[in-house]
């Protein structure tokens, strides 16, 4: 269900369309799923749902963008797709990046049950490979240089904590 909105609040804001939240063309959101208890259950399906969730939100992280929660992770249940889930809400920039464990970092917070849901999970994020210039280049044309500094910083302190949490 697409939506068109006529003009951001903002001064010359554009025109654009949407997605509804609650559209079948995107699916419940993943709050709702951890609340709902529908994803304890480690079926084949949901432990695609639950490493992409993590993935998306370690990318989130990095990129220090969107207001990062559950709420704003929907489940994708469009037909003929690969893609598992979409995040929304990515306009803003992310500023509290304290925490001092895996999941409050890339949740900005955790629930009992978020940490029930996707904490056996967290060792199989992908890391992004800062090796070579590859990911550098495809970062140059969106980003300056000062804020890939800070996503290689970002990330860093992701693989710190990482590295602790395994001792």
């Amino acid at each position: 269900k697409k939506k068109k909105k006529d003009k951001e609040a903002w001064k010359d804001g554009e025109s654009y369309e949407y997605f509804e939240r609650n559209s079948k063309v995107l699916g419940l959101r993943i709050k709702d799923m951890v609340d709902d208890k529908l994803l304890l259950e480690d079926t084949v399906e949901n432990k695609k749902k639950k490493r992409d969730i993590l993935q998306h939100l370690y990318h989130r992280y990095v990129l220090g963008a969107g207001d990062t929660h559950t709420s704003n992770i929907l489940e994708v249940s469009k037909k003929n797709t690969n893609q598992v889930i979409a995040g929304i809400d990515m306009e803003e920039f992310r500023k509290n990046f304290d925490q001092k464990t895996l999941l409050a970092l890339l949740l900005n917070k955790e629930t009992k049950l978020e940490k029930e849901v996707f904490t056996p999970y967290l060792y199989e994020i992908k890391l992004l490979d800062w090796k070579g210039k590859k990911l550098v280049e495809k970062l140059k044309p969106m980003f300056l240089t000062e804020q890939i500094i800070e996503m290689k910083y970002r990330d860093m302190k992701f693989r710190e904590i990482l590295k602790e949490s395994l001792k």
